[in-house]
C-alpha cells in the first residue's frame, strides 16, 4: 500500500473509531435513562464493531464522494459509519452461519455470550439467542447513524432504500446460493453458481454498494454519469477480493487473518479454488477432497488439500484470475470524467493493487 493511501486509510479508521465510540456512549446513556438495561449489549456491540477490520466500505464511500465533491464530515462521516455498521451486522450473521468462534483475533458475538453464560446448562442456545437479539439492536443503529448526517433528507432516504434493497437483499440472496451449494457434492458443484453468489455478496455489498452510495450523498451530473464506470471497477475488484479471500481461507495464517484456516473446507464451501482443484485432480486426489470437504479437518488433511490445490495448478489459476480482474477494474477508471479528483482515483488504484496481495 502506498504511504499516502496508508495515511488516508488510518485517518478513516480513526474517524470511524471515534464516531462509533461516541455513538455507543450515547446509546448506553439513553438505555440507562430509560431503564432499558441494554447497556451491556451496547458494550458488546461496541467492542465487536470497533476492535478491527480494514474499513474498506467507508473508505470507498468517502473516496468516491470526493471524486466530485469536497469532503464535509457532517455529511459524509455518519453515512460512512452506517455502511460500516451494516457490514458489522452482516458479519454477526455470517459468524453464526459459518459457526465461526473468532473474528479479528477475538471471540465472535455469539462466542462472547456463550462465554458469559458458560455455567448455564443451555449456554449454546443462550449464546445464539443473545447474539441474535444484539444483532437486532445493531440493525437499528444503521438508520440512526445514517439520519444523523447533515446531507439532504431525500438523499438519506434514497441511501437507506439502496442499502436495504441492493446491499442487504443481494447479500442474503448470495448467501442462500452459497449455502445451498454447500449441500451439493463437489462433483456436481457449479463455478457459474458460485460466481453468481460471489457477485451478489462481495462485489455488491463490499465494493459496488459503498461506491454507489458515495455518488448519492451530493449528486452531480458527473457523479451520476460515472456510476457504470465505478460499477465495473467495483465488480472486478470485488471478485478479485473474494477469490483472494478464498485463498486465505485455505493458505492464510490464523495469526494474521484472525480466523481458523481451513474453515471453508470444513463448512463444505465449493469455492472456485476447490472446484478447480477437484476438476484437475487425479482419482486418488478426488477421493481426498471428497472425504475432507464438509468434514472436520486434521492438520494432515489440511496439508493434503493445500498440496493438491498447488500441484493441480488451481492456486496459480486463481491468482491469475485475481490479477486479470484487478487490472480490469483499474483500467475502467480511465473512463472517468476529467473533473474527477485525481488523488481519489489514485487511492482507488492503490487499493485494488493492495487487496490482490493481502495477507488478512
Amino acid at each position: 500500500m502506498s504511504d499516502s493511501l496508508t495515511t488516508y486509510s488510518l485517518g478513516i479508521q480513526n474517524d470511524i473509531h471515534h464516531m462509533l465510540s461516541r455513538f455507543f456512549a450515547e446509546k448506553k446513556a439513553e438505555s440507562k435513562k430509560d431503564n432499558l438495561q441494554l447497556e451491556d449489549m451496547y458494550d458488546h456491540l461496541q467492542t465487536f464493531c470497533i476492535r478491527g477490520g480494514k474499513r474498506i466500505r467507508p473508505l470507498l464511500v468517502k473516496t468516491v464522494h470526493q471524486l466530485f465533491s469536497p469532503y464535509d464530515e457532517g455529511d459524509v462521516l455518519p453515512i460512512m459509519c452506517a455502511v460500516e455498521m451494516l457490514h458489522q451486522y452482516l458479519m454477526m450473521l455470517d459468524d453464526v452461519a459459518d459457526r465461526d468462534e473468532y473474528r479479528h483475533h477475538a471471540p465472535t458475538l455469539e462466542m462472547t455470550y456463550r462465554m458469559q453464560f458458560q455455567h448455564e446448562k443451555d449456554a449454546l442456545h443462550l449464546g445464539r439467542t443473545f447474539s441474535e437479539i444484539s444483532s437486532a439492536i445493531q440493525n437499528t443503529c444503521i438508520s440512526d447513524l445514517l439520519f444523523s448526517s447533515t446531507a439532504p433528507l431525500e438523499q438519506k432516504k434514497n441511501i437507506l432504500l439502496y442499502m436495504n434493497t441492493v446491499m442487504y437483499r443481494n447479500t442474503v440472496a448470495g448467501w442462500k446460493l452459497h449455502f445451498l451449494q454447500n449441500l451439493v457434492p463437489i462433483d456436481q458443484a457449479s463455478q457459474e453458481e458460485y460466481m453468481r453468489g460471489l457477485f451478489l455478496v462481495s462485489a455488491q455489498y463490499t465494493f459496488v454498494g459503498p461506491m454507489h452510495i458515495g455518488t448519492m450523498i451530493r449528486e452531480s451530473k458527473d457523479s451520476i454519469r460515472s456510476r457504470p464506470i465505478l460499477q465495473t471497477y467495483g465488480t472486478e475488484v470485488g471478485v478479485a477480493f473474494q477469490l483472494e479471500d478464498d485463498i486465505l481461507g485455505v493458505f492464510g495464517e490464523t495469526e494474521k487473518t484472525g480466523k481458523p484456516v481451513g474453515n471453508d473446507i470444513r463448512e463444505g464451501k465449493k469455492t472456485i479454488l476447490i472446484q478447480e482443484a477437484y476438476a484437475r485432480a487425479s482419482l486418488k486426489e478426488k477421493q481426498i477432497i471428497r472425504r475432507c470437504i464438509g468434514s472436520p479437518l486434521t492438520s494432515e488433511d489440511l496439508e493434503q488439500i493445500q498440496t493438491i490445490i498447488k500441484n493441480t495448478g488451481a492456486l496459480q489459476q486463481s491468482q491469475e484470475r485475481i490479477r486479470i480482474s484487478t487490472q480490469r477494474g483499474i483500467d475502467a477508471l480511465q473512463a472517468l470524467p476529467d473533473s474527477a479528483n485525481t488523488t481519489s482515483i489514485q487511492y482507488l488504484i492503490d487499493l485494488a493493487k493492495k487487496l490482490q496481495n493481502r495477507e488478512v
